[in-house]
């Protein structure tokens, strides 16, 4: 069943996200800022790979928070939170199947880590990296059309 909307996905039975919250712009000042630091720290060299890609993978959930909490949408810590809020942003953002395609993969590669230790090489940091910018871009642009009074002038 491919959903239509926030509505859809905050009414699916356990889902971990739920609406008609206020919309704080402080709250989303914060994820977003909150995103750029995550991508310096994906940036940094002098960490682990693996720490980078982790880095990597909070810059792009917070930006998905952030578009949430912009329409009145907060995921919990239930299981499947990340699922609802990326698939939740990408509904929001009209993100391309490439894009999702990616930011799940990169979701799949961070939950690894939990199965079992794991290498990462410079070209899959790079590759994070690299989506972290386009995720990030779209980002924004998605609040300059259609929520302008919720970004600082210089984002």
């Amino acid at each position: 069943m491919k959903l239509q909307s926030l509505a859809d996905l905050a009414a699916v039975p356990g889902s971990a996200l739920s609406g008609n919250h206020p919309v704080n712009k402080i709250d989303v000042q914060r994820w977003l800022s909150g995103s750029l630091d995550k991508k310096r720290d994906a940036q940094n060299t002098s960490i682990t790979n693996s720490t980078r890609v982790d880095a990597a993978f909070d810059a792009v959930e917070f930006c998905a928070l952030a578009v949430l909490a912009a329409q009145g949408y907060r995921v919990s810590s239930k299981t499947g939170h990340h699922k609802a809020s990326l698939e939740g942003a990408a509904i929001s953002m009209a993100l391309s199947q490439s894009i999702v395609d990616e930011v799940d993969a990169l979701k799949d590669w961070r939950n690894r880590k939990y199965r079992a230790a794991q290498e990462v090489s410079q070209q899959e940091v790079a590759d994070a990296l690299e989506l972290v910018d386009r995720y990030l871009a779209q980002t924004l642009d998605w609040f300059q059309r259609r929520k302008p009074n919720l970004v600082k002038p210089d984002a």
